[in-house]
């Protein structure tokens, strides 16, 4: 595939996927699912990769880190991934690992948006799915139309995201709405740690962590990549703009660091997120394919050394299928 073709394709999804337009992509998407139904995963996730990326890669014998990665995601299936990746559960693997000081405080998880008091909330909350990746939506109840917001959040309860992603740790989590504080994400950076074999080997500082719709995504995000040594990695070939702003790293960078190995111990990669204030740090989430798996390191000899810590003959047989 021409690589211009990518990255139109890359251009016209992150136009799309804001505000009104947003359902448009939806609407394709479902397409899609209804086009790929009968593919098995292993052929989806490779026709989805060489759609996105313009790259065709050796899934029988891969070295590289984006190879390394998709591999896992057909073969690896250790059962505690589904727990880290429910956006409510996860908080009692965080907590049993130690680190309920990194918790936000919450006012509840909900079955349905008809179950929420908000005559119990604050003006301001912050609802997100648990069960999928970018359904959520900041409610101002002076300001906020509850019955559209009903109507978003019950139609994202029923959303499958694993048949949209084919990501198999999602499928099977059962829905909950999840209420938070809300924060204002202009003070705000998402540090996410990527831990492969139980190290921090690259991490990512991301700013404008919210559209123009209150709605959580990297749609407008500006990022950063620094390898362990804190360099920047200006040649990572990624097309997301980098920040423009000087960038002084969090106080608290030692401690999220040793968190997010701590976190990714049980898995042989893992991504562990913060959002990080100049006072405050909070535990994200966990994922396991970034960018659905579509990430693609450059130059080709970092993606080799990167994948080279994946170790994937050392992963325990009970989790491969």
């Amino acid at each position: 595939m021409n690589i211009n073709r990518v990255n139109l394709k890359r251009i016209l999804r992150k136009l799309l996927y804001k505000g009104i337009t947003k359902n448009i992509y939806v609407y394709l998407s479902n397409i899609k699912i209804f086009l790929n139904k009968n593919l098995t995963d292993k052929e989806f996730i490779k026709k989805n990769f060489i759609k996105n990326t313009g790259i065709t890669p050796n899934l029988e014998n891969p070295k590289e880190f984006h190879e390394k990665v998709l591999w896992l995601k057909i073969h690896y299936r250790n059962p505690l991934m589904k727990k880290c990746s429910d956006k409510y559960r996860v908080r009692q693997y965080v907590e049993e690992k130690g680190f309920s000081n990194y918790l936000m405080n919450i006012y509840g998880a909900y079955k349905s948006f008809d179950d929420i008091d908000f005559k119990e909330l604050p003006d301001k909350v912050f609802i997100k799915t648990n069960h999928a990746s970018g359904l959520n939506m900041m409610i101002d109840k002076n300001n906020t139309n509850l019955k559209k917001a009903k109507k978003y959040f019950d139609k994202a309860q029923n959303f499958n995201y694993y048949k949209r992603s084919r990501e198999w740790n999602y499928d099977g989590i059962s829905p909950l709405l999840v209420v938070e504080p809300f924060l204002d994400m202009k003070k705000f950076n998402d540090y996410k740690f990527f831990v492969l074999d139980g190290k921090v080997e690259f991490f990512t500082i991301c700013d404008n962590l919210t559209d123009a719709n209150g709605i959580q995504s990297l749609s407008e995000s500006s990022i950063n990549y620094y390898d362990k040594n804190l360099n920047l990695l200006d040649d990572i070939g990624l097309l997301r703009p980098a920040l423009t702003k000087e960038i002084q790293f969090s106080k608290d960078l030692d401690k999220m660091w040793k968190a997010a190995e701590k976190l990714a111990a049980e898995f042989p990669y893992c991504r562990v997120d913060f959002i990080v204030s100049e006072d405050e740090v909070y535990f994200g989430e966990m994922t396991f394919y970034s960018n659905g798996g579509n990430l693609v390191i450059k130059p080709r000899e970092r993606s080799i050394e990167m994948g080279s810590n994946i170790k994937l003959d050392d992963i325990d047989s009970r989790y491969l299928i």
